[in-house]
């Protein structure tokens, strides 16, 4: 190599320390440091993003929490008028989900079986979150199966009111 490097004519040697001199900085740049400030700029960001979502969740969790401990109390006030069977077949008619219950058992006075088809699940949710909120009645046993419907879902649970 250095002979051939001493075989070059001044000039050509000068040209090529001045290219190499401009090319290594300029390919440096291009196959490493680039590269490496692309990736902590995008793992900042990741950072900065998990940050908010771990903020979120404790406010999330600090809500959950406060509304539990109201919970608590609210149904032992609020469970009084109804039977069991009316409460579940009146909310279901308000959350429309009544044309998906297919079976209703009543397991004494205080637990109903209950089957359902093709319920939107998010009414669905939101009807078992007053149920339990407004009359104290909560889920003892629960099933879902998805159908091939997107945001349906077909559902076997077992609903109980506190003596």
């Amino acid at each position: 190599m250095k002979a051939w490097f001493d075989q070059l004519a001044p000039r050509e040697r000068l040209t090529l320390i001045v290219g190499a001199t401009v090319a290594l900085p300029l390919l440096f740049y291009v196959l490493v440091w680039g590269p490496i400030k692309r990736d902590t700029n995008t793992l900042e960001q990741a950072v900065a993003a998990q940050r908010d979502t771990l903020a979120w969740m404790q406010s999330a969790a600090a809500e959950v929490m406060n509304l539990r401990a109201q919970g608590a109390q609210a149904p032992q006030q609020a469970s009084g008028g109804g039977s069991l069977l009316s409460i579940v077949n009146q909310m279901a008619q308000r959350h429309e989900l009544a044309g998906t219950i297919q079976r209703m058992n009543p397991q004494g006075e205080r637990a109903i079986e209950l089957q359902l088809t093709g319920a939107n699940f998010d009414r669905f949710v939101t009807w078992l979150g007053e149920l339990e909120s407004s009359h104290g009645i909560t889920v003892s046993s629960l099933t879902l199966n998805r159908t091939a419907q997107p945001g349906q879902v077909d559902i076997r649970l077992t609903l109980e009111r506190p003596a």
